[in-house]
């Protein structure tokens, strides 16, 4: 068996442990394992967009910004990206009333949301 056979067996095993481990609500081994599979496939952008989210329900915002920056590297600055940062620059609006980082965040996620393929997802943000 070649070492890229084993190393995909093993992706493939460690993103089932991942989806258990999502299943059952333990955050910090599902991290982990993001981890391990985004160093295992440095080109995958959906991993990282995971990180992106599981830094974002966790109110980890250097973590947002660590996973962003290695979408951009993987992905550019297209719908992953977008979506993150409109996601993020939200996060940071919030407490404000109006202003211009809501709006800034309400225009990014009109731009893309990768769940939904690139169609706007403004009902994403409250009003």
């Amino acid at each position: 068996m070649s070492t890229n056979s084993l190393a995909a067996i093993a992706c493939d095993w460690w993103t089932g442990l991942l989806e258990t481990a999502n299943q059952v609500g333990d955050t910090k081994q599902a991290r982990k394992l993001c981890e391990r599979i985004a160093a295992t496939e440095p080109n995958n952008v959906q991993i990282r967009f995971t990180l992106f989210e599981q830094a974002r329900h966790a109110g980890d915002d250097a973590g947002m910004e660590r996973a962003l920056n290695e979408i951009e590297g993987v992905a550019g600055k297209g719908a992953y990206w977008l979506f993150g940062r409109a996601v993020s620059t939200h996060r940071a609006s919030e407490g404000q009333k109006g202003g211009r980082a809501r709006s800034i965040a309400k225009r990014r996620l009109g731009t893309a949301d990768p769940r939904t393929r690139g169609q706007p997802n403004l009902a994403a943000i409250p009003c």
